[in-house]
């Protein structure tokens, strides 16, 4: 099982808030990462060659992580 399936099954479960504690620093990290890869999913579920690009050139992915991110 991986960190992105043990995360999932907590959100799921509405346990993810609870959990994080067990994670301590890292929690941030591992929410906002797991916020990622769930629209990396909804936008590039191929992960055809070259998503990691078009991924970095959407603001609307930006828009849906909470940053202010601009490509400029």
């Amino acid at each position: 099982m991986t960190y992105y399936d043990y995360i999932a099954e907590q959100v799921a479960a509405g346990l993810w808030t609870k959990t994080q504690a067990v994670f301590g620093s890292y929690a941030q990290t591992l929410d906002f990462y797991f916020r990622i890869y769930n629209l990396v999913l909804k936008y590039e579920p191929q992960k055809t060659y070259g998503y990691a690009s078009r991924i970095a050139a959407n603001e609307t992915i930006y828009s849906q992580i909470g940053g202010d991110i601009r490509i400029r």
